[in-house]
Parts: structure tokens; C-alpha cells; sequence
């Protein structure tokens, strides 16, 4: 938990992208607790940014997709 409460400007959206499995389970970059009570918004680990990784992929899939039909 690398990222404290006291580097985040209270209110801030907080996209924690960092992944490291520890005994304890999934952990984010960001100490939830602390940056939770300063941050407007926070993306869950895990679960935040996996879904919205999902998201851009398919629609840069598509996206060539169409292209490569278009030629």
C-alpha cells in the first residue's frame, strides 16, 4: 500500500491500476482506508478497473473490426 491519504487532494477521483497478491489477498496500490476518507471517488480492488480494462478492448476490437471489413 503504496499511495497514503495524505498525497490524494481531498475529493479526487482515485483509479488504484496496481496489483499485488498478498497472503491477505488482492491488494491495490493505495491504502483503502486512508485514501478512501480523503477521495470523492475510489475504484475497488479488485473488481475496480478489470471490468472497464474489458470494456475498452472489446470496443478497440470492434473498432478494427470494422476497419479491416472496410478496407
Amino acid at each position: 500500500e503504496m499511495v497514503r491519504g495524505d498525497w490524494v487532494k481531498p475529493g479526487a477521483i482515485v483509479v488504484d491500476f496496481g496489483t499485488t497478491y498478498t497472503d491477505d489477498g488482492l491488494k491495490g496500490d493505495c491504502h483503502q482506508a486512508e485514501v478512501a476518507a480523503v477521495a470523492g471517488m475510489m475504484t475497488p480492488v479488485p473488481g475496480g478497473v478489470g471490468p472497464m480494462t474489458n470494456v475498452i478492448l472489446m470496443q478497440n476490437l470492434l473498432q478494427a473490426a470494422t476497419l479491416a471489413v472496410k478496407g
